[in-house]
């Protein structure tokens, strides 16, 4: 599971998924909200519902932003 945030000015969000595309067994989520600390920004909840989504190994794509908000 890879969380992209399109505003990071940290790490490039579309190196980040250059690198991560060819993997078959990586998730790539975006959280257009955020910058680079997902976790202290605006998909904060979306952020944890997706980890927790992946760790059950429930498809982490199910989770929607409007489930977070």
């Amino acid at each position: 599971l890879a969380l992209v945030s399109s505003q990071d000015s940290v790490a490039d969000p579309d190196t980040t998924r250059e690198l991560l595309q060819p993997l078959s067994k990586v998730r790539i989520l975006d959280c257009p909200k955020s910058q680079h600390i997902l976790l202290y920004d605006h998909d904060r909840e979306y952020a944890i519902q997706a980890i927790v989504a992946f760790l059950r190994a429930d498809d982490p794509l199910a989770v929607s932003f409007e489930d977070a908000e």
